[in-house]
């Protein structure tokens, strides 16, 4: 027989209150407001998704013929303002996912603590109701997937050190080209530049951070400063006026061509991050399929009933 998914029963008051503290203090620790983004993903990661499609829509109808050569190289391209304050804007999902790229160690750390305080009940939240027994789950996997991440960043850290060599007498443009799969050095313009990772920063080393600064300062010359942005503002971060991989490939290619890397990488600690993102993505679909379930039950319920029903 196949039983039905029940929610677990709506949280009392002390309950309740508990589940609020643990995502309160979660907020202290991580810097971002986890329910908000919870309650805001679905709508947030459909709209930004349609954004952005209609934003690369003329560039991906070249991609089929290989007239575009600059998706040889993800540095030659722009990600369009729409598409990149609604993904790592100062909005409750772009709070989220750009916390949790810059400071993977801490939101891990942060989940792993609010594993252990969330209760197992519902909180009752429109539109979508917060489920402490799931949320505690997902909390708990990514919370453990620390160790895991920490492997991976060794190689990240190893390879970064092969590609940031002789950074003075390379050109932007071979550094980037010679060191296209890495993580840091294969974003595209204007995400190029980030801040290292608080787990990478611990792993590289002060050595490292400074040779990948030196990159930064000699090639990119205007960061996106939403990277720096407080949390929890609202708003948006333009980054019109941020050409420092058009202006340096420009400037090193008189051709205009994009020269092909030498070598790919397997981005394994991308994949990761991509992994992690998703993973915060599926929470918020659970939660809405285990809803959906709910409303599917209580419609057949009053279906049944409604035929009995009498006024009197």
């Amino acid at each position: 027989d196949v039983r039905e998914v029940q929610l677990p029963a709506d949280c009392n008051g002390s309950q309740e209150q508990t589940f609020r503290t643990a995502l309160s203090e979660f907020e202290t620790c991580a810097k971002f407001n986890f329910e908000q983004a919870m309650e805001t993903i679905a709508d947030a990661f459909v709209g930004v998704s349609l954004e952005c499609l209609l934003a690369w829509g003329p560039l991906l109808e070249n991609m089929g013929d290989g007239s575009n050569a600059a998706f040889m190289s993800p540095v030659a391209l722009k990600i369009p303002d729409k598409c990149l304050n609604g993904y790592l804007g100062q909005n409750p999902f772009g709070d989220m996912l750009r916390m949790t790229l810059l400071y993977p160690g801490r939101t891990l750390t942060c989940f792993s603590l609010l594993s252990n305080k969330l209760p197992a009940c519902t909180l009752q939240e429109w539109p979508i109701p917060l489920i402490g027994p799931i949320l505690q789950k997902i909390s708990c996997l990514l919370g453990a997937s620390k160790p895991f991440l920490e492997e991976q960043l060794q190689e990240e850290a190893s390879s970064l050190g092969e590609c940031l060599t002789e950074i003075d007498s390379r050109s932007c443009t071979e550094i980037t080209m010679n060191c296209f799969g890495d993580m840091l050095l294969s974003l595209p313009e204007p995400l190029l530049g980030v801040p290292m990772p608080d787990m990478l920063a611990e792993v590289a080393g002060s050595d490292l951070t400074d040779k990948y600064q030196r990159f930064i300062t000699k090639c990119v010359k205007e960061p996106w400063g939403g990277w720096t942005a407080p949390t929890g503002t609202g708003g948006s971060m333009s980054s019109s006026g941020s050409s420092a991989s058009q202006a340096l490939l420009g400037a090193e290619n008189p051709t205009g061509q994009v020269a092909s890397p030498a070598k790919a990488k397997s981005g394994r600690v991308g994949s990761f991050f991509g992994g992690l993102i998703v993973g915060l993505i599926i929470t918020g679909g659970v939660w809405f399929r285990q809803v959906r379930k709910q409303k599917q039950r209580q419609h057949a319920q009053f279906k049944a009933v409604g035929p009995h029903l009498e006024l009197s």
